[in-house]
This record gives structure tokens, C-alpha cells and sequence, in this order.
């Protein structure tokens, strides 16, 4: 059995912008499924329940105010009403680690709290309304400065191929220098054999920074899993930190 701490956490990405730094304290997530009292008039003994199908992703976040410009009062502060794609990692930042991903997140409670005995918090309670999918990490927050770049050295191994299953796959972009290029185009890609890889679906293609992303892709996603990227145009000094997981359908 494998135990991770605080260490295992490699980064908290909420639209692009990596909160881990403001997240000095704890985050807590969790799924609830909806159920309904099914018992009917006259029962006795011990309430029954139905599950009606139907369940729903609760996250919440604490920690230290930080309004940097890609901090978390500009992740959350104003944002309340939009939507956001959320990815962590909870067993380190090594590819193949777990990936969990959110898609749809709203910080619909946003609190600054102040103190005259201490500094600055900042805690937010998202609600889900899209999905929660756990996967794997495919790309981990580092800079890739090459031309192009890819992980096929280095795939995600899921064991087995899924047929017909599809997935999700995320993209959470917090740093990023163009350098006179017009953008990068990242990809995900996977191989039946760890030997051919083949282009499996392809983001929209990133201008700028803080960015994040969520596409499908449907039928067969073979066993192995890894990501790529190329720059677009011409330029020097070009840098990019892409964060890619993918989940399977």
C-alpha cells in the first residue's frame, strides 16, 4: 500500500493558474451520490433508500490571500461565474501519477478573511457542475524550450488498451513565452506497442497564459499514453510549461 503527504502534491491548477503556493493549508475533495427515501406508508423498521443515478464533485480549498497577478484572488476573485477546468496531482509529478480533473468547477464561495493576529486567508468552496474523472499524468510542470517535444520515452502505461471507451484529456498552461512564435500546439498521443505512436487528440492551440482546456475523444485509446508539442510560426526564446493528463472513458 502506497502512503503520500504534502510532498506528493506537485501542483493545484485552477484555469491555468498554479494555486499550490496559496494552498499552504489543506484542499479536500469528494463525491456524493444522490439517494431518495423509498419506503412507502406503513413500513417499519429502518428507512430504505434508492440511489437515483445522479451524484456530484465537492472541492474546497484553504489557505494564505495572494494577489499576484496569476494568484488566487485572480483565479477566484470575479470568476465566480465562470466555469473553470481544475487539475491536481495527489501521488507526485512523475508521468503516469494520478491525475484528478474537473471540468465545469465554480468557486461559488469566495472568502478573504482578515486578522488582526495573523495573515490573510483565502478559502473557496467550488461547485461542480460538469464531471470529476481521475487520470493520469502525462506531462508534468516543467518548461519545454525545443522546437518540439514530445514523451514517448517516457509514456503512461494503463496495462491494457479500452476499446470504444474514449477519455478526457486536460491541459493546464501557467507559464508560457511565445518569443515571436504565434503559438504552441500540444497534443496527446498513444501507442498499442510503447514503439508507434499515433496523434490520439489535439487542444486548441495556446496564444497565451494562464490557459486551460478540456477535450473528449471517442473510440479506442491504446495502452500507452504520452503528450507532444511544436511551436507555430517563427521566433527564439520560446518556453512553455504544459501540464497534460488524460482519463480514460
Amino acid at each position: 500500500m502506497a502512503n503520500y503527504g504534502p510532498t506528493s502534491v506537485p501542483f493545484f491548477l485552477v484555469g491555468g493558474r498554479d494555486l499550490l503556493a496559496s494552498i499552504v493549508f489543506d484542499f479536500e475533495d469528494g463525491i456524493e451520490a444522490d439517494t431518495e427515501e423509498s419506503h412507502g406508508l406503513g413500513g417499519t423498521g429502518w428507512k430504505e433508500h434508492k440511489a437515483t443515478g445522479i451524484r456530484k464533485a465537492m472541492l474546497s480549498q484553504r489557505g494564505f490571500f495572494d494577489d499576484a497577478v496569476d494568484g488566487v484572488n485572480a483565479a477566484l476573485n470575479g470568476a465566480q461565474m465562470t466555469a473553470q477546468v481544475i487539475t491536481y496531482g495527489v501521488s507526485g509529478g512523475a508521468i503516469g501519477a494520478k491525475l484528478i480533473g474537473l471540468s465545469g468547477a465554480f468557486a461559488s464561495t469566495y472568502v478573504r478573511a482578515l486578522s488582526r493576529t495573523g495573515i490573510h486567508k483565502a478559502n473557496a468552496t467550488y461547485t461542480v457542475t460538469g464531471v470529476k474523472e481521475e487520470g493520469r499524468l502525462l506531462h508534468g510542470k516543467t518548461a519545454e524550450a525545443g522546437a518540439t517535444w514530445n514523451t514517448d520515452a517516457t509514456p503512461a502505461d494503463d496495462g491494457v488498451s479500452s476499446s470504444n471507451a474514449g477519455g478526457s484529456a486536460y491541459l493546464q498552461v501557467p507559464a508560457l513565452t511565445l518569443g515571436g512564435y504565434t503559438s504552441a500546439t500540444v497534443k496527446i498521443r498513444h501507442s498499442s506497442d510503447n514503439v508507434t505512436f499515433v496523434d490520439l487528440g489535439t487542444f486548441a492551440v495556446v496564444t497565451a497564459k494562464p490557459t486551460a482546456q478540456r477535450i473528449t475523444v471517442p473510440g479506442t485509446v491504446f495502452r500507452y499514453l504520452s503528450s507532444s508539442g511544436a511551436w507555430n510560426g517563427a521566433g527564439a526564446g520560446q518556453s512553455i510549461t504544459p501540464v497534460v493528463g488524460f482519463a480514460r472513458g
